[in-house]
């Protein structure tokens, strides 16, 4: 066994002293950010199963839809109440994916500091 100086003894244990500082400050930011995604999470609530299952039928429709046949065979689609123009099944799919990609965009922002 080699027997250490105490000079460098003394620079082993300050250098000792500082990581164990150094993990417990890691450890204390970890902490805040758990609790920090916990309360962001709390904020959202949670998809009920009628939620999911009015997702899951609009999914299925939007998979087995298929054009109208013959020319007057558009007249009969569905269409936007607000404009009344016709509306494709998957211009609900999109809205969602818009609404949830500006979601995502606002928690990014709040995650790097920068304004919402």
């Amino acid at each position: 066994m080699k027997i250490v100086s105490g000079a460098k003894h003394a620079r082993l244990q300050d250098r000792c002293d500082r990581l164990v500082r150094e993990a417990a400050d890691q450890q204390a930011i970890i902490s805040r950010q758990a609790t920090e995604i916990a309360r962001l999470r709390a904020q959202f609530p949670n998809a009920s199963e009628e939620d999911i299952a009015a997702w899951e039928a609009r999914a299925k429709a939007h998979d087995t839809w298929k054009p109208p046949v013959g020319r007057d065979a558009w007249e009969a689609r569905p269409v936007d109440g607000a404009s009344g123009r016709p509306l494709h099944p998957a211009a609900e799919l999109r809205r969602a994916l818009d609404r949830c990609r500006k979601l995502q965009a606002l928690l990014d922002g709040r995650g790097t500091g920068g304004a919402s």
